[in-house]
């Protein structure tokens, strides 16, 4: 009954509807000696290794508690020779306060508020001296940001109204990002972020009560209370934009009001950041300007890196960092004018997320705005995501677009070869047999992408003597299911806002950071398994799931 629970409540947060665990495991099993083997292996196994596992942690919590919190204590002490303050150094066992340890080499001032006033007093006295549009083509006295996506612009965003001027590096070209009206889930975090700090004020959400179910009929079934807010990213993307340097674009034709604030807010298109260095007091980033072809470099106080969950700047930073895992599923999206679907069909998706399961795969479909921003009924778009197996074996074929060339992660819209998308859709019609109110989204959709589920976590968030932080899915790539992707992106600003304050120190966001990413992420995992895996494996992964969330009970990571 708890691991029943367990699932039910887990589930819940998600996007889509709660089975019960009889129904998790036994849905596809052939007869009812199946089903009670399936059941057993489900309830019971799991409770075994549970309780197995319990004793074990405690056992070795006994014995290695005592020391473990020891050292753990021993690492917070500056050596004497490092301490700024000769009374607190002449005891090497004294921890030294937080304050104390503001000045030192060891922890810099940037685990306190003294990062803030030390920063904002070197940025006024370069501002005074030297021409700002000048001084941008040599370094920015200010935070730097690498990406310059949903998680780079919200950490601009911050640190920019914390009074920093902030430069962010892009590696795309185009001014204005294209999203292809791809949905997204605006989660907690991202809607206290834009309640903050965004000053566009206009609509960019649309409101579903929760999920609910569509049998192969076309009717609905069981429905889970979750509201939530689904957007698109090209509209959040535009929104943000604006807020951080002005930029107007269709979604946002009037920017913000012009004044004080949007200075030192630099955007920078276009730019292949090559690598980062560690100057001691600064950062020093280089990158080479896609045009000019010339090598340049600015120096920061901090850096933010948030290039994605194919981070180059991480693999620099950690060499032996394993590649992205790929999950053996692929995702197709598409979007279809909401206008064009007949009327008894729009009902079926009215106010809710749709899910219809397949065998060993499954479709979820929620109205979205528009990249321009247009949610006036009839004008807002359906988007559907297909979750769908294509083995490694045959993934060069499939990711291979109409120029011939591979791609590893996304097929982008307009550029899938007409004979896969043919056969793509001729198996959601006729082999996995949606219903006809999900299949005429299919047969409506000219264009869809193609992406590859990865995921991925870093083991450190911190680096640069607590200069340089990992941020986004930079640090940890959830599977898409959860729709968490964006949401973690402003809780990791929102804790580094702690961090520039002084209410809390790198040390302690990074903790914070790594322990919601791993869980996420491995939630992720669960959900992905439940809707593409077999019953064996999703009882694999849900005892690594319970098991993940007990260690972090005892004060463990991972």
């Amino acid at each position: 009954m708890r691991v029943r629970h367990l699932i039910r409540t887990s589930l819940s947060t998600l996007t889509g509807p709660t089975p019960t665990a009889t129904h998790l495991l036994t849905t596809r099993a052939a007869s009812p000696i199946a089903q009670i083997v399936a059941m057993i292996v489900a309830i019971v196994v799991p409770i075994l290794v549970f309780c197995i596992f319990i004793g074990w942690l405690l056992c070795w919590y006994g014995r290695h508690g005592r020391s473990r919190e020891y050292h753990h204590r021993r690492s917070a002490v500056i050596p004497p020779d490092l301490g700024s303050d000769p009374e607190t150094a002449s005891d090497s066992t004294q921890p030294i306060p937080l304050a104390a340890r503001s000045n030192s080499r060891l922890m810099r001032s940037r685990s306190t508020g003294d990062y803030a006033r030390n920063a904002g007093a070197r940025l006024a006295r370069t501002s005074a001296a030297v021409n700002y549009d000048e001084f941008l083509e040599i370094m920015t006295p200010g935070p730097a940001l690498i990406g310059g996506s949903l998680a780079g612009l919200m950490h601009g965003i911050m640190l920019h109204r914390h009074g920093y001027s902030v430069t962010i590096l892009e590696q795309e070209p185009a001014s204005i990002r294209e999203g292809f009206d791809a949905g997204i889930r605006a989660g907690p975090d991202v809607v206290a972020f834009m309640d903050r700090y965004d000053r566009a004020k206009r609509p960019y959400g649309i409101y579903a009560s929760g999920s609910q179910f569509i049998n192969r009929a076309g009717t609905r079934g069981r429905k889970v209370l979750g509201p939530m807010t689904l957007s698109s990213w090209g509209l959040l993307m535009s929104i943000l934009r604006a807020n951080f340097d002005g930029t107007t674009s269709k979604a946002v034709p009037r920017a913000p009001d012009r004044g004080e604030w949007l200075k030192g807010a630099v955007y920078r298109n276009g730019v292949c950041v090559k690598s980062v260095e560690d100057l001691g007091e600064k950062v020093k980033v280089y990158f080479k300007d896609a045009v000019s072809r010339i090598l340049e470099f600015i120096e920061a106080d901090l850096v933010v890196v948030a290039d994605g969950s194919n981070s180059q700047m991480r693999k620099q930073l950690i060499p032996d960092f394993p590649p992205r895992q790929y999950a053996g599923y692929t995702s197709w999206r598409g979007t279809v004018p909401e206008k064009s679907i007949e009327e008894r069909y729009r009902q079926v998706f009215e106010g809710h997320v749709a899910f219809h399961l397949m065998n060993r795969s499954y479709i979820l479909v929620y109205l979205i705005p528009t990249d321009d921003g247009n949610l006036e009924p009839g004008e807002r778009l359906y988007n559907w995501v297909w979750y769908d197996q294509l083995p490694e074996a045959s993934a060069s074929e499939t990711m291979t677009d109409i120029h011939g060339k591979l791609h590893y992660g996304t097929v982008p819209r307009g550029l899938v070869r007409p004979e896969i998308w043919r056969k793509q859709r001729e198996r959601a019609l006729q082999v996995s047999k949606m219903p006809a109110c999900i299949a005429t989204l299919i047969e409506n959709t000219p264009s869809p992408f193609l992406t590859k589920i990865y995921d991925t976590a870093s083991s450190k968030a911190v680096f640069f003597g607590e200069k340089l932080f990992l941020a986004g899915d930079a640090l940890v790539a959830f599977r898409p299911h959860i729709a968490l992707s964006t949401n973690q992106a402003a809780y990791h600003s929102e804790l580094l806002e702690k961090v520039v304050e002084g209410k809390m120190t790198p040390k302690e966001w990074e903790r914070a950071v790594l322990r919601y990413g791993y869980s996420n992420r491995m939630f992720s995992v669960l959900v992905g398994t439940f809707g593409t895996g077999t019953r064996l494996a999703l009882v694999w992964v849900l005892c690594r799931y319970i098991l993940l969330l007990v260690r972090q009970k005892f004060g463990f990571l991972s």
